[in-house]
């Protein structure tokens, strides 16, 4: 459901809950230390966002770090993301009682392993409007 606002001419203009998502968004690094926001766009339906930990003891599966360091860090992206989320239909229930409001159960991510990874999934950010149109999130592309 559409519910964050509406693309017109290509430009994402949000409404009364993308204001609040909005304002959510942009306050996450105000909860989370060595949490920063990088490019994001909130569309009618989705976010896409990117979120720098910056931390240079983050572990994969191939690297072992300091079991301290690991399990401090372990699950950060999930708690910020339920954060979030939970703060957004909370303010919106509680100010416009409307108790059918919610954000999907998961979220994708994804690490950013490079520079041109980076620029390249920004670049997707900004033109997610543009793109609106044929976007398989857009309810007038999805199939009955």
């Amino acid at each position: 459901m559409c519910l964050l606002g509406e693309v017109d001419n290509k430009e994402m203009i949000l409404n009364r809950y993308g204001n609040i998502v909005n304002e959510f968004w942009n306050d996450i690094p105000n909860h989370y230390n060595n949490v920063f926001l990088d490019e994001y766009i909130i569309m009618p339906n989705h976010i896409h966002g990117i979120i720098i930990i910056e931390n240079n003891l983050v572990g994969t599966e191939q690297c072992s770090v300091p079991k301290e360091t690991f399990i401090k860090n372990y699950g950060l992206i999930s708690k910020i993301v339920k954060s979030f989320k939970e703060s957004c239909v909370k303010t919106i229930r509680l100010q416009y009682q409307d108790f059918i409001f919610a954000f999907q159960r998961s979220f994708y991510d994804h690490i950013i392993r490079s520079e041109k990874s980076l620029n390249a999934i920004k670049q997707y950010i900004k033109e997610n409007p543009l793109k609106w149109e044929l976007n398989e999130d857009n309810p007038i592309n999805w199939k009955s």
